[in-house]
């Protein structure tokens, strides 16, 4: 099964629950004339011959009185009926089609990066970009009911469900709203009723894993629209590489990754290498030395509270820890908590900590968690995205590496693992 198909699952089987009880994290019910209205929706825009969409999205966190803004982030995408598109981001471009995604960066001329997106462009995006919150993607790439659609729409409210419909007058104009919420989390989709396209959304978030108590998160989106009449000719789509190389990381398509306190390097260049030493301190107050683990395979997993594909990829790190546990394997699995402080209204080890510490006991996680408060071991190994699983053999040197979640994450750390350990007999 693929992470696709996993979450497709995953959200079938908590729909399939009787509605008074819908998992635990979900109680409200779905309100008939809301889901005909976000069924409209969808089908309005699905059904056009093409479009291109420009979203800005800005993020406002709310605490004790004051609240602190993020930086405005800016996206578009041309979407067709056919599944195929063109996706922008953070000077990233994107080109969906016939079963692939590649991508080319705004600072570089002689690299590109592919991956096949198993069915599903949706996932595919957002292992490669973590979790993007443009919900143009789920209506233009997700699947085809809306119980999953809702799943997908938003990343930070996987749980959402429509509950109400109303019409309101903002500016003279009158405006459909759509109201979609969950126990932590509520939104209201504003749409033009004459062209029945979103004009703006907003979520609100108050409780879960992405907050701290008593803090609220809220996220603004405007949309502009193209609107193609006809079909977009198959060369808007098609890529071609031209002179450009296949690297074998997205990170890699930009030549120097912004890093402001310096230091880092690309883990490609690391495999084969010593791995940098670290001391980090763990959520229950030890502290772990790496150099204290030479006598046994180390596999690192660097993660995040408010990354979506990392919270899916845990629950099989975990599977893989009962498997080494079982086969009694000479292996520890360490994860790392970094890159949390634009989460949080205020960046301090304490509120990571908090953070993390929240997530683990909510999902019931058992894995040792290492706290990575100011982000330098993750320099240190050139994380640029997450999740990432880095794999060290006895001797320290870095064996393998796994970035993103694979459909076959599960098997392919295994194989890395176990190569790792005949590694080191075979040198014995």
């Amino acid at each position: 099964m693929n992470s696709r198909q996993a979450n497709v699952v995953l959200f079938a089987l908590a729909l399939s629950m009787s509605l008074a009880s819908l998992a635990s994290a979900q109680q409200h019910e779905p309100d008939p004339k809301a889901v005909t209205a976000f069924e409209s929706l969808i089908k309005s825009y699905r059904t056009r011959p093409a479009l291109t969409v420009r979203t800005t999205v800005t993020v406002e966190i709310e605490q004790g009185g004051t609240s602190s803004q993020g930086q405005e982030v800016s996206a578009e995408l041309t979407m067709s009926k056919d599944r195929k598109g063109i996706f922008k981001l953070r000077g990233f471009e994107c080109y969906i089609q016939d079963g692939t995604v590649n991508a080319i960066h705004a600072e570089t001329d002689n690299a590109y990066f592919s991956m096949p997106d198993d069915g599903s462009p949706y996932y595919t995006l957002m292992n490669m970009f973590l979790d993007i919150p443009f919900p143009h993607l789920a209506i233009a790439f997700g699947e085809e009911s809306i119980e999953d659609i809702c799943m997908q729409f938003h990343p930070k409210a996987p749980w959402i469900l429509p509950t109400g419909v109303r019409e309101e007058t903002r500016d003279g104009q009158t405006r459909q709203i759509i109201s979609l919420t969950s126990d932590d989390a509520s939104m209201d989709i504003s749409i033009d009723p004459e062209t029945m396209l979103i004009q703006s959304l907003d979520l609100e978030i108050t409780g879960g894993y992405l907050v701290q108590a008593g803090a609220t998160m809220r996220y603004h989106h405007e949309f502009e629209y193209e609107i193609h009449d006809q079909p977009l000719d198959d060369a808007t789509f098609a890529f071609d590489p031209g002179e450009r190389q296949l690297v074998d990381m997205l990170a890699s398509l930009r030549p120097e990754p912004k890093n402001p306190q310096g230091g880092g390097h690309p883990v490609g260049d690391l495999i084969g290498k010593e791995a940098p030493g670290f001391i980090l301190e763990t959520l229950d107050g030890r502290v772990i030395d790496l150099a204290d683990l030479r006598d046994q395979v180390v596999v690192l997993d660097f993660w995040a509270t408010w990354c979506g594909p990392c919270l899916q990829g845990l629950p099989k790190l975990h599977e893989v820890a009962s498997w080494v546990k079982d086969e009694q394997l000479p292996v520890t699995i360490l994860t790392i908590n970094l890159f949390e402080g634009n989460t949080l209204p205020q960046d301090t080890p304490e509120a990571r900590k908090e953070s993390a510490a929240r997530l683990w006991k909510q999902k019931q996680f058992s894995l040792p968690v290492l706290m990575d408060y100011s982000d330098e071991t993750g320099r240190a190994y050139g994380v640029n995205s997450i999740p990432n699983t880095i794999i060290i053999r006895s001797d320290g040197i870095v064996a393998d590496q796994h970035i993103g979640l694979s459909p076959n994450f599960i098997e392919d750390l295994k194989s890395s693992i176990t190569e790792a350990i005949e590694a080191l007999a075979a040198d014995d």
